[in-house]
């Protein structure tokens, strides 16, 4: 039986792997064990480790490092904690595979201990590009010591291979993100305003924005603009999710706590669970910021999303997606141009492909 380990460090994605990691724990010829570390174990980021016990998928492994986040340097401290953490447990448990997602440095850490114990790794969502964020680096310093690619797009794919990646190891397989909305029970709008204490008015935006970690000020001014922007819409609801862990992410955070102050129409829910962002994704009018489930997820729901800034830049854009630059005056009327403008028809996602969790299985079975 094939010894298959499989991390999860953060909510997105463990929101993306989760019916993945579901399927793959009925499979009876493979014995696959959950690794759980990173976010998912700091109060401060929602402990959304219990969104994994609330799915009834049992960590084999809890492995905690520290995430710091202050600056660079505390960053660092972090990336060289995991290697000597994950090089240990490695060495002890010796996988016979190893399934990693995305582009986070705490996953590239664990890539280099796996990499450095030999033992191969399965990439899931590598070739992409978001070139405002090191994130970018770490998602092709992860593909270089994966042996297999499992990749949402065929471009995806052709750049993996003209990095010198081998054909016959490179998968277009499609977004699970985009799978997992086609399966989806959502929730209704009255259980979320319940759940997280807040009421959808009659137009409602949300707001996802994290560090552009490649930026001078790591996206704050920017951040400033869009937060004078959503101040002149007093008749809207505004609904912020929590940062991902990333250096200045707590500055963001202060930023939003300071304008729900003063704008009694903002909501901010640090971790909403994959069901509840999703299904707010889906009820809300637009999503604004830089986050990748602008560009991913929020297409399938049919939800327009304006993309700020250079975090994103690179990656394929669905028609629904608005590219707009840090101006105040552009932001606004962009807005209420999605707002007050008949939903956009149904659009062609370039990240979806049809059975994506099967397919990723079949090839997994095989390798």
């Amino acid at each position: 039986m094939k010894k298959i380990f499989v991390v999860t460090s953060n909510r997105a994605d463990y929101g993306i792997m989760s019916n993945l990691i579901y399927l793959l724990k009925k499979e009876k010829t493979i014995s696959l064990k959950l690794i759980v570390t990173g976010s998912h174990l700091e109060k401060k980021y929602g402990y959304t480790i219990n969104e994994i016990l609330a799915d009834k998928i049992n960590p084999d492994h809890i492995i905690k490092v520290p995430l710091k986040t202050i600056d660079p340097t505390k960053n660092i401290e972090s990336i060289t904690n995991y290697m000597k953490k994950f090089s240990k447990f490695f060495h002890k448990k010796k996988p016979d595979l190893l399934i990693l997602l995305g582009d986070r440095y705490e996953i590239f850490s664990i890539s280099v201990s796996a990499f450095i114990h030999k033992i191969p790794i399965v990439h899931l969502y590598g070739g992409e590009s978001t070139l405002g964020v090191f994130d970018n680096f770490f998602r092709y310093s992860i593909s270089k010591t994966a042996k297999y690619h499992l990749v949402s797009n065929k471009l995806y794919a052709k750049r993996l291979l003209g990095l010198g990646e081998s054909k016959k190891n490179v998968f277009t397989v499609g977004s699970l993100g985009c799978e997992n909305i086609k399966l989806m029970n959502f929730e209704n709008p009255s259980s979320l305003e319940k759940k997280f204490n807040f009421k959808f008015l009659k137009k409602n935006i949300l707001v996802s924005y994290h560090p552009e970690t490649l930026s001078k000020d790591y996206g704050l001014k920017g951040f400033n603009i869009l937060l004078a922007s959503l101040s002149t819409f007093k008749n809207i609801r505004i609904i912020f999710t929590g940062t991902n862990p990333d250096i200045l992410n707590q500055k963001i955070l202060k930023k939003i706590k300071k304008f729900n102050l003063r704008n009694k129409n903002s909501k901010l829910i640090l971790s909403m669970g994959k069901r509840g962002y999703l299904s707010c994704l889906r009820y809300c009018n637009l999503l604004i910021g830089n986050s990748s489930s602008g560009i991913i997820e929020a297409p399938s729901l049919n939800t327009p999303s304006i993309n700020l800034g250079i975090r994103q830049e690179g990656r394929l854009f669905a028609k629904s997606v608005v590219n707009v630059k840090f101006n105040k005056k552009l932001i606004i009327k962009q807005i209420n141009k999605i707002l007050y403008n008949k939903k956009s028809k149904k659009v062609i996602n370039p990240y979806y492909k049809k059975n994506t969790a099967n397919e990723i299985i079949k090839i997994i079975k095989k390798i």
